[in-house]
């Protein structure tokens, strides 16, 4: 687990897995977890980079890929995968 999201709204932590590419949802009352893998092929590692609070989703990408995904935190399904177009696009700090 490399990081994570805490929305004081929501009922429960949600955190990354970076080696298996998935989320896990944390219940802090009875401090018990559930994973959530990546279902889509993705060309790189997988980190979660935001969330949208009133949509209830987390979104992430890949560090050296072209792949953004989605993740609905009320239905604890993966609900997007989007790939740029070109092979070789990478994500750019700052631009």
């Amino acid at each position: 687990v490399y990081g994570g999201f805490v929305e004081p709204t929501w009922s429960h932590l949600y955190f990354y897995d970076t080696r298996h590419a998935g989320v896990v949802r944390w219940n802090p009352e009875t401090e018990t977890g559930e994973h959530f893998p990546c279902p889509y092929t993705l060309s790189g590692t997988l980190y979660m980079s935001f969330a949208l609070r009133d949509r209830h989703e987390l979104w992430g990408s890949t560090y050296t890929g072209n792949d953004l995904v989605r993740f609905d935190t009320r239905t604890g399904a993966w609900t997007g995968h989007y790939r740029c177009p070109h092979a070789d696009a990478t994500p750019t700090a700052g631009g």
